[in-house]
């Protein structure tokens, strides 16, 4: 008889999860679209992974090839055997940490700085003008990083001519070269990001500013305990999905449009190098065996950042 509850509730979740299919029958044929398209483009093409355990052939295609060795981990091995591996490792580490470092505060900030802005129509052209860089290609973006540091007629080298009298290419100084990244990707995408944070403050607590206007704080104590809480949640996922992602280095188009032989030695990061031995010297199976390692690190990474997270705060991905 303690077994009938149990099925009488099987049934009743049954029937209702049946009746919401009903219910809802148009919102979701309009899903059938998509997730055509993320099964088709995603994760079909998933199956091609198994070049990391083959010596692939052109000629024999995918499933022809012969298998690597017994066990299909021999470019397994030679990721961590190679030079070049640890070094792309080592500046895909530098250029994430630099942006992580400078980008998210900025971002944040900003944001900040919009929510305090009063005249409307004053807020509006700055975030217009702000968004617009993230609509522009990175190769339009390149070409105005180039033009702009260019020697000869570039408006950073007349200044510093004005001044010193001296001309610095900054593109082919390795010095330079991570700055030069990280600003150009925050100049980028400093505006578009200040989207969703400008979105977690229009939804703060209205109560909560005008306790603190009892209180007497000002408009800088307003943003420190009021303001910046309401954007935690946000905060703590941008942060988690950023460290997960601390072995891409940055942008691939960005780079791949801005390096050059003489930056290469600091601009060689995962992506870049995972392209170069891949598909510039047609080592297909090897580039797989590390871009599938490069995949399970950042997933790893994520898993260990959102444990973290869940550890020091609520607000984390699951």
């Amino acid at each position: 008889m303690a077994v009938l509850p149990v099925l009488n509730k099987s049934r009743n979740v049954a029937l209702n999860r049946t009746r919401l299919y009903i219910k809802y029958k148009y919102l979701f044929i309009l899903m059938i679209p998509g997730i055509c398209a993320l099964l088709l483009f995603s994760y079909y093409p998933m199956y091609g992974v198994i070049l990391a355990f083959k010596e692939y052939k052109l000629g024999d295609g995918i499933f022809g090839s012969q298998w690597a060795d017994m066990y299909g981990l021999k470019h397994f091995i030679r990721v961590f055997q190679l030079e070049g591996v640890r070094r792309a490792v080592a500046n895909s580490f530098i250029i994430s940490m630099y942006s992580l470092a400078v980008g998210f505060p900025a971002v944040i900030l900003f944001a900040l700085f919009l929510n305090e802005i009063k005249r409307e129509g004053l807020k509006r052209r700055i975030q217009t003008i702000s968004y617009l860089p993230n609509f522009l290609s990175w190769v339009a973006v390149s070409s105005l990083v180039i033009d702009v540091l260019s020697p000869s007629h570039g408006i950073l080298n007349a200044i510093l001519n004005f001044f010193t009298g001296q001309n610095i290419y900054f593109l082919t100084r390795p010095e330079y070269f991570r700055t030069i990244i990280v600003f150009s990707g925050l100049w980028k995408g400093i505006g578009w990001g200040s989207i969703i944070y400008l979105a977690m403050i229009a939804n703060a607590n209205i109560e909560l500013y005008d306790a603190a206007i009892v209180d007497g704080a000002g408009r800088i104590r307003q943003a420190i305990h009021v303001t910046i809480p309401a954007m935690f949640p946000i905060i703590s996922i941008g942060l988690i999905m950023s460290l997960s992602g601390i072995l891409n280095g940055g942008d691939f188009e960005q780079i791949f449009n801005l390096v050059n032989s003489q930056t290469l030695p600091v601009g060689d990061v995962m992506s870049i190098y995972i392209f170069r031995v891949g598909l510039g010297s047609y080592e297909y199976s090897f580039g797989t065996a590390l871009g599938l390692v490069n995949t399970t690190v950042g997933i790893l990474l994520l898993a260990i950042a959102n444990k973290v997270a869940k550890r020091v705060s609520e607000y984390t991905l699951w």
